[in-house]
């Protein structure tokens, strides 16, 4: 029997969010081919992972001494760092171990040069391949070379039928506009709810919700009882199955002012759901094909949002190029042999 080949996941958050649920997607789907763990500070992730029976390292926190003594016990053929953090952490504890850099998203700092970015330029060198789940991240970030030859744009792994799959596990209540994503300054959600005031302001009575949980919370709830929205928006908090949610919808908006690629948007369009997004990031390349789902103001995405709630023809219409283009989205099975054979390649 061939030793599988072991692969050590870090990441420095210790909840869910899409770039651990890409771990947990590659995980599950290559288990049969490589062994894999996952060590990050400890929290709310390990649910998940012994959900679906994945090794985890906790830490009590992020720092090198914890993450060598992990790397020490399992030695790893391959660490497969996620984000910024991660990526110089595990350069420094890794040793002559192989390290993947796999950037998830795109914060404002990577566009210009500072401590972060500087560091990041530094230990480039060390890592094995650099990949992106975009074209804006190689784009925006100065420290990273646009013919470099380790880096791989990746995109995020989409299983179809286990999002369809799951849309149908519970009958969630039917709105007219959602939020999905974290409370938190990259999201802007208090942009979705400045949209929502205006619609209701222009004369049009809505039905809203917002699922997500964040730091900005508190301040969201605060923004909605000033705005008097009380009875137009509800603040769902975290769910742990949000797909009932989107299929439940007639429609995402995305109010980010940054996404490294946008998975959310793409996992409503499975769902045949219309995606209204600020334009930023990933975005871009996700919605190439729906142009008339990207906006440049909140005025307009207001605009484009009374427009699919008022006008049947042009809702119809949106819904059926998004199932006319539906096929053109990158199926799982060709991420994960692409992932496959970059574990290969650095374990030969």
């Amino acid at each position: 029997m061939i030793k599988r080949k072991k692969v050590l996941h870090v990441l420095k958050s210790d909840s869910f969010s899409g770039a651990e649920n890409v771990v947990i997607t590659i995980c599950r789907k290559l288990n049969t081919e490589y062994d894999f763990a996952y060590a990050s500070v400890k929290g709310a992730i390990e649910k998940w992972l012994h959900k679906n029976q994945i090794r985890y390292y906790p830490m009590s926190r992020f720092a090198a001494a914890e993450l060598k003594e992990i790397v020490r016990e399992y030695r790893p053929d391959i660490i497969h760092a996620h984000d910024f953090s991660a990526s110089v952490l595990s350069v420094c504890c890794g040793g002559k171990t192989r390290i993947i850099s796999h950037l998830h998203n795109n914060p404002p700092w990577i566009m210009r040069w500072n401590i972060k970015s500087v560091l990041y330029l530094l230990i480039r060198s060390k890592l094995s391949r650099i990949l992106l789940v975009s074209e804006a991240i190689q784009n925006e970030a100065v420290f990273l070379g646009k013919r470099d030859r380790k880096i791989v744009l990746m995109g995020n792994p989409v299983d179809d039928a286990y999002i369809r799959r799951m849309a149908e596990s519970y009958a969630a209540d039917n709105y007219d506009i959602l939020f999905l994503g974290r409370l938190t300054r990259q999201k802007n959600p208090q942009r979705f709810i400045r949209i929502i005031r205006e619609i209701r302001r222009q004369g049009t009575d809505v039905k809203a919700v917002m699922a997500g949980a964040g730091d900005l919370a508190g301040e969201c709830r605060q923004l909605i009882k000033e705005s008097g929205l009380e009875n137009n928006i509800t603040l769902a908090g975290f769910c742990e199955n949000p797909y009932p949610y989107i299929k439940h919808s007639r429609m995402l908006l995305i109010t980010s002012d940054w996404e490294g690629y946008g998975l959310v948007a793409v996992e409503a369009l499975i769902l045949n759901v219309p995606v209204i997004a600020y334009r930023a990031g990933g975005l871009t390349a996700v919605l190439s094909r729906y142009p008339e789902a990207l906006c440049d103001s909140e005025q307009e995405i207001c605009d484009k949002a009374i427009k699919l709630l008022k006008d049947r023809k042009y809702y119809d219409e949106f819904k059926n190029h998004i199932i006319n283009n539906r096929n053109k989205l990158k199926n799982i099975d060709t991420y994960m042999e692409h992932m496959s054979s970059i574990y290969r390649e650095l374990t030969q």
